[in-house]
């Protein structure tokens, strides 16, 4: 019910604000209260440019503090990087993947970059299906630093690095191929796969 009250206080006072308006108050009221306060008493202001200086410095020491005693980005970086070595140990059939296919890979990559620089739209779709296949490695990477380790997880993990592998070498075979028929006939410029 206080509410109430002051719901119907607070609209009787908005409606009759005119009314308020008119009253003045008797200046000799005002001076009463003026000699009833103590005369020893000063207001003290505090600069604003003070209270901007403190409340720096207490950032600043704030900021410090909390750089000095967690250091999250290490942190986050270690856990991930323990975690990562945890999962490759536990997994030696990723593991040997890994090592095999990307050697493939890399042996595959530094020939074909030669021949592709005669293709450059080739080059781009190549690098564009790549990235495809590393984002979604990537992606069953991080699914398998979160969720338990699965079969089916690193089956498709190592059936990414295959993919990566027949695209180079279908690729380097079709250029290779495209070479010697260039060599016997010199009119046909066009690849495919």
């Amino acid at each position: 019910m206080t509410d109430n009250r002051k719901d119907k206080l607070y609209e009787y006072v908005q409606h009759n604000r005119e009314e308020f308006d008119v009253l003045d108050v008797d200046s000799q009221i005002w001076e009463r209260i003026n000699k009833a306060q103590p005369k020893g008493v000063k207001k003290t202001k505090i600069h604003p440019i003070l209270w901007r200086a403190a409340a720096a410095v207490v950032l600043l020491t704030s900021a410090w503090w909390i750089s000095q005693h967690f250091d999250v980005n290490t942190v986050k970086v270690f856990s991930e990087e323990i975690r990562e070595n945890s999962i490759n140990k536990e997994i030696p059939q990723l593991q040997e993947a890994e090592k095999l296919y990307g050697e493939q890979a890399n042996v595959l990559l530094s020939k074909l970059d030669e021949k592709l620089s005669t293709y450059p739209e080739l080059k781009a779709e190549l690098n564009t299906d790549l990235a495809e296949l590393d984002s979604t490695f990537a992606q069953y990477k991080h699914e398998l630093n979160t969720a338990p380790s699965t079969e089916d997880v690193v089956h498709a993990m190592i059936q990414i690095y295959r993919m990566k592998v027949d695209i180079l070498q279908q690729l380097h075979d079709e250029l290779q191929r495209k070479e010697r028929n260039s060599n016997n006939n010199s009119g046909n410029n066009e690849i495919n796969l």
